[in-house]
């Protein structure tokens, strides 16, 4: 059953001054009709709801539809914030969320925006239904369980933000996509990302809206490769302990800077490709140097992989690189293949530091590591 709060309430709101548990659906048809929740109340909403002109909850009673004020002292999710408000029925359509908020049911966008103005922690029960815009405003999304972003959904994100793992899964299936919107930059913190993959010519499970001015960041994450993925537009940053497993291949070709920061490690663990080159035109920069690393507590750890460059090759400075069993590097075109051309010359090479001391190279190899240049040229040019 929904019920509706017609326009007739435009100069009288509806003002709740206890504890509230919404069951039936409610769509606000005029902007200032609304429910506030006076200070000291709680709401558990138990169905879907829609509002008008996008507030469908919001902080204040000023002309809009949903308010929530003061504390959830009974809550029976342990995890759930107080001040928060908990959502039980479904998020439909365009949604704007103002303070943080629990939510244990479907998010069902049909092409709208959710926007949040507060961290939202899903439950376990959430699931991602259609695709739409999270436009996250420097906030959280928080997740409560595995999570998967289903086939034929495509997921954008519009304005900067963080999606918190907890440890647990974001699972990419079939050609669902989550996309990064133009100067926009997504943090993926604790959280393991499940099957992405190449499924077209520049198209991927994971990456930009087709925009050089998207950022992803990765913070204490893993990437579990199940296919081959390639990273083709934008930057990428490392934050924390980053690790790439599995048995198929990692491309970097973005024309643009990717970064290990300090104190941060990429980690390609046994079985896994790590590919680097191919650029065609270059934003800014050399091509040489678009993997950086900000100071000798950045590292790339290189666990029994398989590391290929093409003939543009690579210069490694200033960082960390760790060897750990056997690792095998190419200094080629294309993938692994006795017929590609190779690097000829220092100027194609996998290059160790520049010739300046402020960029040597540190390396270090762990007894068991090694590493064996199958195809073109090997320069170190450190200084000590």
């Amino acid at each position: 059953m929904k019920k509706y709060i017609k326009s007739f309430l435009i100069l009288i709101s509806v003002f709740l001054s206890w504890s509230c548990i919404v069951n039936a659906s409610i769509e606000f048809s005029s902007k200032s009709s609304s429910i506030a929740l006076k200070p000291g109340t709680q709401v558990t909403y138990n169905s879907a709801f829609s509002g008008w002109d996008s507030h469908s909850v919001v902080k204040d009673s000023g002309n809009d539809n949903l308010v929530k004020y003061g504390t959830l002292p009974n809550l029976q999710y342990a995890d759930v914030p107080y001040d928060s408000l908990v959502i039980l029925g479904k998020i439909l359509g365009n949604t704007t969320v103002l303070g943080r908020s629990f939510l244990n049911s479907p998010i069902d966008l049909q092409g709208g925006t959710l926007n949040l103005f507060g961290d939202l922690s899903l439950s376990s029960q959430t699931t991602i239904v259609s695709s739409g815009f999270f436009h996250l405003n420097s906030n959280a999304m928080v997740l409560g369980g595995d999570l998967t972003i289903p086939t034929d959904v495509k997921l954008t994100v519009t304005s900067s933000g963080v999606i918190d793992g907890q440890g647990n899964l974001l699972i990419f299936e079939g050609n669902g996509k989550l996309l990064v919107d133009q100067n926009v930059t997504l943090t993926l913190r604790n959280v393991v990302l499940k099957d992405i993959k190449d499924f077209g010519i520049d198209e991927s499970s994971l990456g930009s809206n087709k925009t050089w001015r998207s950022r992803l960041a990765l913070q204490n994450s893993e990437i579990k490769l199940s296919r081959n993925y390639t990273f083709t537009i934008g930057e990428l940053y490392i934050h924390g302990d980053v690790v790439v497993s599995g048995t198929n291949q990692f491309a970097y070709t973005s024309t643009n800077q990717a970064w290990i920061t300090d104190n941060s490690t990429l980690k390609f663990d046994v079985g896994t490709t790590f590919s680097y080159g191919s650029f065609a035109t270059m934003a800014y920069g050399s091509p040489k140097t678009l993997l950086g690393m900000t100071d000798a507590t950045s590292q790339l750890y290189f666990n029994g992989c398989h590391f290929v460059t093409t003939c543009t090759g690579i210069q490694l400075t200033k960082g960390t690189l760790i060897i750990d069993h056997k690792n095998l590097f190419y200094n080629q075109d294309g993938l692994i293949d006795n017929d590609q051309r190779v690097g000829l010359s220092v100027s194609e090479a996998i290059a160790f530091g520049d010739g300046t001391a402020a960029n040597d190279l540190n390396i270090e190899i762990m007894p068991a590591g090694n590493f064996e240049l199958t195809t073109g040229i090997l320069a170190y040019n450190n200084q000590n």
